[in-house]
């Protein structure tokens, strides 16, 4: 009964009366035990607390990364829209002085000749339309087609190439491959994925006017004239 052990196995010994008993001592081994999960506790607790400091001071790593990146971008951000507001503005004054005076014409352009009106039909109909009632000009299906301020839409012979030869620069810009547009035309500039600019015009276009990033530079100097 005082044992602290008790036999976990006999053997008997061949030819003769001896029998070999294995004792295993139970306070030993839940000393053990208690030891070994105590010392697994420490290890798991320590772990556990080295694993939440790394992914702590990572964590804090990556967002001081993607705070300085955001503060990078709200930064151009502002610098864009500062740029674009005074785009807008000086858009808006040159447009003015348009609307007072309709055919102003700067005096470095005053022996030029330019196109005063576009001659096409519609049906049997010969129409003369003068060019600063005219919104834009856009190319679609290989034809060339142009849009008053009034909304109405015709369709004429002369393509992009030819007409911006013919057009006052001062009011007329080729913003891309299928647009010309008229700088009366033109309610808004917007920031457009990274580098370009898209133009909101009135009467509104079913495509989408894009001044590539390759050409924001000469439209700002054409807006700055």
């Amino acid at each position: 009964m005082n044992r602290s052990s008790e036999i976990v196995s006999v053997y008997p010994v061949e030819g003769s009366d001896w029998m070999v008993a294995s004792h295993a001592n139970i306070s030993i081994i839940e000393q053990q035990i208690s030891d070994l999960y105590f010392q697994f506790l420490i290890v798991f607790i320590i772990a556990t607390i080295i694993i939440l400091a790394t992914s702590f001071i990572l964590i804090r790593l990556i967002y001081r990364k993607y705070e300085a990146q955001t503060n990078e971008q709200i930064s151009s951000l502002n610098t864009e829209i500062n740029n674009l507001t005074a785009l807008n503005t000086q858009l808006h004054t040159l447009q003015q002085k348009y609307h007072e005076t309709p055919s102003f014409i700067p005096e470095s352009l005053i022996t030029e000749s330019f196109r005063k009106r576009i001659t096409t039909y519609h049906k049997d109909e010969l129409i003369s339309i003068e060019t600063i009632d005219i919104a834009y000009f856009f190319l679609e299906n290989n034809s060339v087609f142009l849009i008053t301020f009034k909304g109405h839409q015709y369709s004429i012979n002369s393509s992009l190439d030819e007409l911006i030869k013919l057009l006052d620069p001062q009011m007329f810009y080729r913003a891309n491959r299928q647009f010309i547009i008229n700088i009366k035309a033109i309610e808004s500039i917007l920031i457009y994925g990274k580098n370009q600019l898209r133009l909101i015009v009135q009467p509104i276009s079913d495509e989408t006017i894009l001044i590539s990033k390759n050409k924001v530079a000469d439209f700002k100097k054409w807006i700055e004239q």
